[in-house]
């Protein structure tokens, strides 16, 4: 089932579309504008994936998006620094019997401040903690940062951008109706 949320006069519906194997990309998506279609009048846009780098300014998404990664140092696979991290601290307090008080206490401190620390905190506590490659248990480069918003972050940022269009096409009146479809780079919907 693939969720499609779509703002309408004036509730949010949500629609769950089959997509069997059979079915194709553009049949796929046919199916999905035959549902919006059934609602009556929506505007569908389909929006580019690369964001000009002005709209991801003005929304935060170039100052805000950054993630650390990590680098297996023999194969080149990247890793989220922070997620590695919150991984190690999680399991050793959920699997390790012989974990002390005062180290389940300096862990969970860490799980609270991950979200906080800088670079070369990160990149300190990892080695700290000797964590390695998920798959080869080779050591890891220092942590460096990585912004992948550049490719579209939102579904929904096309309707942002085409908000004056959008208001245009409905004879500049609120409220109105509007559905994008397209493909994202992050989990959300």
């Amino acid at each position: 089932m693939a969720p499609l949320v779509v703002l309408s006069r004036p509730i949010f519906w949500l629609f769950s579309v089959s997509r069997d194997a059979e079915v194709n990309g553009d049949d796929f998506i046919a199916t999905i504008l035959s549902c919006l279609n059934s609602l009556g009048s929506i505007a569908k846009i389909d929006c580019p994936c690369v964001t000009p780098e002005v709209v991801l300014k003005a929304s935060g998404h170039v100052d805000k998006f950054i993630d650390l990664m990590v680098k297996d140092e023999k194969t080149g696979t990247c890793y989220r620094a922070d997620h590695l991290l919150r991984d190690f601290c999680k399991n050793k307090l959920e699997k390790d019997p012989k974990i002390t008080a005062e180290k389940a206490a300096e862990l969970k401190h860490v799980l609270a401040v991950l979200d906080d620390f800088s670079v070369d905190e990160l990149g300190a506590k990892i080695k700290e903690y000797g964590i390695t490659s998920l798959d080869t248990r080779n050591s890891l480069a220092d942590p460096y940062p990585f912004n992948l918003m550049y490719m579209r972050p939102e579904i929904a940022q096309g309707i942002f951008v085409k908000f004056k269009d959008l208001y245009y096409y409905n004879d500049n009146k609120l409220p109105f109706a509007a559905a994008q479809i397209g493909q994202a780079f992050r989990n959300e919907v």
